[in-house]
């Protein structure tokens, strides 16, 4: 299901509860590039099982060798990219409504993307021209906060289709079934680590079985695409795609188990680090939350109430990425 849509039911449990956690978050570069979930492992819950999840590897999710190492082979995969296939062959009026619902969100982001490419064009255009700055500058303002609008309005409108389905689905006996099992397994361990992959799958099916709140009593370790999904904005963005230059996008609100930062895993190889009107441009859209490129050996620590970055770049609005945090 690669062509897949962000969908699901509500998810607004874990943004509420995003400040008040006991346990710790770990935002972590890609694992390709330099292996760290196992001294996160070692610091934070040395002992005990550990709940893996690599639904966003799809058809390869099984294959976590690797990881269940990496983690003293304590490892127990939630198995939800299988757990989600089972649930739509047994029913399939649920797998019709979630083909449909992704059809939907696939036509919101067209008309997002449309739009977000004029008024993008239009706050380029504005912040080169040259004129008096009492008459230019409002007009500047103006088109930034166009800009901010339509990406809130997309996560709204994404929000209410989510909504729909969830009134529809999220209750069906197929899907409680694995939630139940989920909710156990969740329990007995004493962390959940999370793999990227294809982002739009992996959301769908922690959506789907509504994990959201099965993970706020646990430490939580997100490997690059997973920090999005798990982030309050889940952002989409290459600076330089075979189709050609493109325009980072909201694609809609993520899990929300942590604040302040928007997620931006292999930032060095996605995006043009060294353009500083491009850095600058995506610093400020986002501000307040701070944009955090995770590449290789990057990592922060959320605990609840601010971050403790190890290694990691911050991208500012003066168009430079900062080190924050000393490397590992």
């Amino acid at each position: 299901m690669s062509g897949e849509a962000t969908v699901g039911p509500p998810m607004q449990d874990g943004a509420r509860d995003a400040g008040r956690r006991r346990k710790p978050v770990v935002l972590l570069g890609p694992q390709r590039y330099v292996r760290s979930v196992g001294a996160v492992a070692q610091d934070f819950f040395p002992t005990g099982p550990v709940a893996t999840i690599t639904a966003g590897w799809q058809e390869w999710e099984e294959d976590d060798e690797a990881l269940d190492r990496d983690l003293g082979h304590r490892s127990v995969n939630l198995a939800l990219y299988q757990r989600a296939l089972r649930v739509m062959e047994a029913d399939p009026e649920l797998a019709r409504a979630h083909r449909l619902m992704q059809s939907r969100i696939r036509l919101l982001a067209k008309a997002y993307r449309f739009r977000l490419g004029l008024a993008h064009k239009a706050w380029q255009t504005l912040d080169q021209a040259q004129g008096e700055e009492s008459v230019l500058g409002p007009e500047r303002e103006a088109a930034f906060q166009l800009i901010r609008d339509l990406d809130r309005r997309q996560m709204d409108r994404v929000g209410e289709l989510r909504a729909e389905f969830g009134r529809q689905y999220s209750a069906r006996d197929t899907v409680l079934a694995h939630r139940r099992e989920l909710e156990h397994l969740v329990g007995e361990v004493e962390a959940v680590v999370i793999e990227g992959g294809h982002v739009p799958v992996l959301v769908n099916r922690l959506r789907l079985f509504d994990l959201a709140p099965l993970l706020r009593d646990r430490a939580v370790v997100a490997c690059a695409g997973a920090a999005m999904v798990i982030s309050p904005t889940i952002v989409f963005f290459h600076d330089s795609p075979p189709q050609g230059p493109s325009i980072p996008e909201v694609a809609e609100r993520g899990l929300g188990l942590f604040e302040g930062v928007v997620a931006l895993p292999d930032a060095a190889g996605r995006l043009a680090l060294d353009d500083e009107d491009r850095v600058s441009r995506l610093a400020r859209r986002f501000a307040p939350d701070s944009c955090i490129a995770l590449d290789g050996g990057s990592r922060i620590e959320w605990d609840g109430e601010g971050w403790t970055p190890r290694a990691a770049g911050r991208l500012t609005a003066g168009g430079r990425v900062e080190q924050w945090g000393a490397p590992a």
